[in-house]
């Protein structure tokens, strides 16, 4: 029978890189949800590398949910990744540092991309209102987002 989630082994891999640390915003997650940054598709997928750990990232619930929620974004980041690509080889913003992530369970820092997915939204929303589209898209939150909600007693 086809493995059609995370095994036990990468699972374990996960979340001793995650460290008790949700991936994306840095906070602390007593519940850690995994995330495939390449969707395993309808149907499950026999591509290795779909549950190995550089197609993974430990999310707290919230981020998780944001992830899925503002997909253009999420792509622009790393944290969603196309189905025509391999997830070693795109890097992802965790915590706030672009990185690569591998299937031993490292991370590699890279040099910044030129572009920063909270500035590619805010683009979005000005190119939005320019042409009168009305439309505006809700930036993810940031780790510094989670940094003034702590100090402002609000999560």
């Amino acid at each position: 029978m086809r493995q059609t989630g995370f095994g036990v082994v990468v699972k374990a891999i996960i979340r001793d890189r995650a460290n008790g640390l949700c991936e994306r915003c840095g906070e602390y997650a007593y519940e850690m949800q995994h995330h495939h940054r390449r969707a395993r598709g309808m149907g499950s997928t026999r591509r290795p590398e779909t549950n190995m750990p550089a197609n993974a990232l430990a999310v707290c619930p919230r981020c998780h949910s944001e992830i899925e929620s503002y997909r253009s974004v999420s792509y622009d980041s790393g944290w969603l990744v196309h189905q025509s690509r391999n997830p070693a080889d795109i890097p992802v913003l965790r915590r706030g540092v672009w990185v690569l992530l591998d299937d031993l369970g490292g991370v590699n820092p890279v040099e910044e991309h030129d572009h920063s997915p909270i500035k590619t939204a805010v683009q979005r929303v000005e190119s939005d209102e320019a042409a009168g589209a009305g439309n505006t898209i809700r930036p993810l939150t940031t780790p510094s987002d989670h940094a003034d909600r702590r100090a402002s007693h609000e999560c």
